[in-house]
């Protein structure tokens, strides 16, 4: 675990985020807090699945620090992953996975009552919910029963919750994370990494330009992180960033360049939008008087050089409460 730390700190990242934690790795996590061992600050969600009977035992972790770890939220997953092609989509994958019939479209994982008493069962709790939603038909889900908790007053706007990756997020769904009040973290290094794979067997021309939609997210006024999701990909931020502006395959073709963002709006989203999601905002997030030294030094900078050229930046130091934690080696 101090090995993978270590990973993260040479990516530049002071805050560490496990996304979906079962009861073992939580008790790793807390382990290695109380023995002192831990260095950067440690965001766990645990698990719904695994810990829907542990709610209480974890409360008093929630949204506050015990030295260098505190439980963020409850991690629902409602289906799979497009490149899997376990999404769960409205409409038919373009190439059916092996073994599937055409018109195959992927499936839930939980039914909706069963989905519906989850959520209401963490939002009683009094801690919030991170869903994770890649096709459309499971961010309809999650967004349609995020709008009914709300209506019933169980979703109060003091909480942060978000619909994790949101890929496959069509035209329609976009406004609906403002109306309701939730925020989606969109995962942009798929262009990248796996844009030709969605254009030519996933989704097809239209559906894989508009995976990730960022510009309208931020036209709408809708605020967003951007992530990894380590270990599917490196801990390397600057990737995602390099992916929310160029949009650009591995092949070199632009997938939705209508929704490329400018590298600024992209730096945003991995620092004070991700200090916000977490309700840091007034400790991380942006260089200012009285919040924390968390710093990264580059080799270059995002906003000046050519931006196909940001995934090759190198971080040259990080810095966490103004302790150097990582120096690339010369």
């Amino acid at each position: 675990m101090l090995k993978a730390e270590r990973e993260w700190f040479a990516c530049g990242e002071t805050t560490i985020c496990d996304g979906r934690a079962i009861p073992d790795n939580i008790r790793l996590v807390l382990a290695a807090n109380e023995k002192g061992l831990l260095k950067g600050d440690y965001i766990i969600l645990p698990d719904y699945d695994t810990n829907a009977d542990s709610l209480d035992t974890w409360k008093p972790y929630y949204q506050r620090y015990h030295k260098r770890v505190k439980i963020g939220a409850i991690k629902m997953t409602f289906d799979g992953s497009p490149q899997g092609k376990s999404a769960w989509l409205t409409q038919p994958y373009l190439v059916p996975p092996e073994g599937e019939k055409p018109g195959f479209k992927g499936h839930p994982i939980y039914t909706r009552e069963a989905a519906y008493n989850g959520l209401k069962r963490i939002f009683s709790h009094g801690m919030q919910a991170h869903i994770h939603c890649n096709g459309d038909a499971a961010i309809d889900l999650g967004l349609q029963l995020m709008d009914s908790l709300k209506k019933e007053g169980l979703l109060t706007p003091d909480m942060r919750c978000a619909l994790i990756h949101s890929q496959v997020c069509r035209k329609d769904q976009v406004p609906r994370f403002k109306e309701i009040g939730i925020m989606p973290s969109w995962f942009p290094t798929h262009c990248y990494l796996w844009g030709d794979w969605h254009l030519n067997s996933v989704l097809g021309e239209a559906r894989a330009a508009h995976i990730s939609p960022l510009k309208e997210g931020l036209d709408q006024g809708i605020r967003f992180t951007i992530h990894h999701d380590a270990p599917v990909t490196p801990p390397d931020l600057l990737t995602a960033v390099y992916a929310a502006v160029n949009r650009r395959t591995r092949s070199g073709v632009i997938l939705g360049e209508e929704q490329r963002i400018p590298p600024y709006e992209a730096l945003k989203a991995i620092t004070i939008n991700a200090a916000w999601q977490w309700g840091e905002e007034a400790e991380k997030g942006t260089l200012e008087t009285g919040k924390k030294a968390d710093i990264v030094i580059l080799d270059k900078n995002p906003l000046k050089v050519d931006p196909l050229t940001i995934k090759d930046i190198r971080v040259m130091e990080t810095i966490k409460e103004g302790i150097s934690v990582y120096k690339k080696a010369n």
